[in-house]
């Protein structure tokens, strides 16, 4: 009997913070999502043009800008990819630009592994 192999999803994190860059993927991976990481926005634009991806969370502020900057792009490309905004900062000035954007969730930092997860699982469905 064959087994069928179900496509993995693939979501690109976008963090300056390495920790908070191995934190998620480490949650993703035992969640059995397929996971990049970019650092910055212009790295996070590069990785959009290089492959089509299933879900995204980012930062909201990053060196050289921040998520929504990201998630511009995304939906300017047509793309209905589900956001995820993170944010150690007043959350009503994220959800004020996240609605611009059709972000799926922000959450705020720090947040639990089961808050994190739950958001995702949500947001891709």
């Amino acid at each position: 009997m064959e087994t069928v192999q179900t496509p993995k999803i693939r979501i690109l994190v976008v963090d300056d913070d390495d920790a908070v860059c191995q934190m998620l993927t480490l949650m993703l991976s035992d969640e059995l999502y397929l996971v990049e990481t970019t650092k910055s926005v212009a790295e996070a634009l590069g990785a959009i043009e290089q492959n089509a991806f299933d879900g995204y969370v980012m930062d909201f502020k990053l060196p050289d800008g921040g998520g929504l900057d990201v998630a511009e792009r995304i939906r300017s490309k047509g793309s209905k990819a589900p956001i995820i905004i993170i944010s150690g900062y007043d959350p009503s000035a994220v959800e004020l630009g996240a609605e611009r954007f059709d972000i799926s969730s922000c959450l705020q930092k720090p947040f639990s592994r089961s808050t994190f997860c739950s958001a995702v699982k949500k947001a891709i469905g």
